[in-house]
């Protein structure tokens, strides 16, 4: 098992977002058992300015993801936005995904992602589709 701590902050345009600034806190809680891996991450966000100013909310997410021939790891993934913490939205307005997922990770210094998503709610955009190409320096 392992554990780690992920903090990111940034600034959202607000054309895009009305809380504009915010910084994510995401514990990653890990299991590896052999070719098998399952994350937990009970994840809060909190926002400076907006209307969500100052209120944490709580956006959990897991995943787990099997290794094929050390080559391509195959997943399914969770996240969800249950609202703010004091009083969660009601699940109509929820968002919340599953993800399939296809990794390459026969190269460990290239993060080559994509993934198909399923809003499971009315407050879910009904289809997304995500792709990551990183490289590690």
């Amino acid at each position: 098992m392992k554990f780690a701590l992920n903090v990111e902050g940034g600034y959202t345009p607000p054309a895009y977002n009305p809380n504009t600034w915010d910084v994510e806190v995401r514990p990653v809680a890990e299991w590896r058992f052999s070719n098998f891996d399952i994350d937990v991450n009970p994840i809060i966000d909190f926002t400076f300015t907006g209307p969500s100013g100052g209120v944490p909310h709580f956006n959990p997410a897991a995943a787990t993801r099997f290794t094929v021939l050390g080559t391509v790891d195959l997943g399914v993934e969770y996240y969800a936005t249950f609202g703010p913490l004091s009083s969660f939205e009601p699940v109509s307005k929820e968002g919340q995904y599953i993800f399939e997922t296809l990794d390459l990770v026969r190269w460990p210094e290239w993060r080559v992602r994509a993934g198909l998503g399923e809003g499971l709610t009315a407050g879910s955009n009904p289809l997304t589709v995500t792709t990551i190409l990183g490289h590690f320096f």
